[in-house]
C-alpha cells in the first residue's frame, strides 16, 4: 500500500517536471528566433491531416518562401483555424539554416500554459507528499515508543470545493477520556458516510503529550473500502 501511495504522489511531481522542461524548451526556442531570426513572408502550399495516438486529427502545414534567391518548402510547426492553402503568413528563419523556421506571430501562450500547468501540478504533488509521509513516519515512531490511547471522534469536516489528487482535504478532531483533544488533517477520496462518534487510536509521546499521531486507519478501516481511502498528516 505504501508503494502505491508513493507512486501516486511522485507521479504528479514527475509530470510537472516534464511540463516545466517543455515550457523551458519552448521559451528558449522562441527567444532564439526573436533575437536571431529573420522575418519574412511565406505562402502555405500544402496542408495535411493525420491522426495522433489518441485518434484525434492534427494539421500539418507546409510553407514556401525564398531566402537569398533560393526557394524553400518547409513544414511549419504551427496551425491555426484561419490557415488555408495559398494564404501568406509571416515566419522567422535562422540565417545560418533557412530551413529552421518558426511561425512569425510569436506568442508566449504555449510557454505560459506549460509553466502554469507544470507549476500547479508540482504544488499539488508537493502538498500531497507532505500530507502523506511525514505523518506516516511519526505514526511509526510513536507506535514503537509512545503510548496508545482510545479517542472518540467529535468532529469531522472536509472541503467540498477543493480536491487534491482526486481527494478532499479533511480534518478530524477526537478526544480521549481525559478530554485531551487531538486533531489530524488528511486527504480522503470519498468523505461521504463518515461522521462523529467513531473510535480512533492515538499514539502519544511519553515525554511530550503535545506530540502525537492519529492512527487514521484504525478509524477509516472500520468503514467499507476504507483501506485505500485516506492519506493522513498530523
Amino acid at each position: 500500500m505504501r508503494n502505491r501511495k508513493l507512486a501516486a504522489v511522485i507521479l504528479p511531481i514527475f509530470i510537472s517536471v516534464i511540463l516545466i522542461v517543455v515550457g523551458l524548451i519552448l521559451y528558449d526556442n522562441s527567444q532564439k528566433f526573436e533575437k536571431r531570426g529573420v522575418k519574412t513572408d511565406a505562402v502555405i502550399v500544402r496542408m495535411e491531416k493525420e491522426r495522433d495516438s489518441d485518434g484525434d486529427y492534427q494539421h500539418i502545414v507546409y510553407v514556401r518562401y525564398t531566402v537569398d534567391g533560393r526557394e524553400y518548402t518547409t513544414r511549419l510547426g504551427t496551425y491555426t483555424s484561419s490557415m488555408y492553402v495559398g494564404k501568406t503568413v509571416p515566419i522567422f528563419y535562422m540565417p545560418n539554416n533557412p530551413s529552421d523556421i518558426m511561425y512569425g506571430k510569436l506568442t508566449k501562450f504555449p510557454v505560459i500554459a506549460f509553466f502554469g500547468m507544470g507549476g500547479v501540478i508540482f504544488i499539488i504533488g508537493v502538498i500531497a507528499l507532505f500530507l502523506t509521509f511525514p505523518a506516516a513516519g511519526r505514526l511509526g515512531r510513536l507506535k514503537a515508543s509512545g503510548r496508545c490511547v482510545e479517542a472518540t471522534v467529535v468532529d469531522f469536516s472536509y472541503s467540498r470545493n477543493t480536491r487534491i489528487m482526486e481527494k478532499y482535504p479533511a480534518t478530524l478532531v477526537c478526544m480521549d477520556s481525559e478530554n485531551n483533544e487531538y486533531k489530524v488533517k488528511f486527504l480522503i477520496r470519498d468523505p461521504f458516510g463518515y461522521g462523529i462518534g467513531g473510535r480512533v487510536k492515538v499514539y502519544v509521546d511519553n515525554a511530550n503529550p503535545k506530540k502525537y499521531a492519529v492512527d487514521l486507519e484504525s478509524w477509516i478501516s472500520s468503514f467499507a473500502g476504507g483501506e485505500e481511502n485516506a492519506i493522513a498528516r498530523d
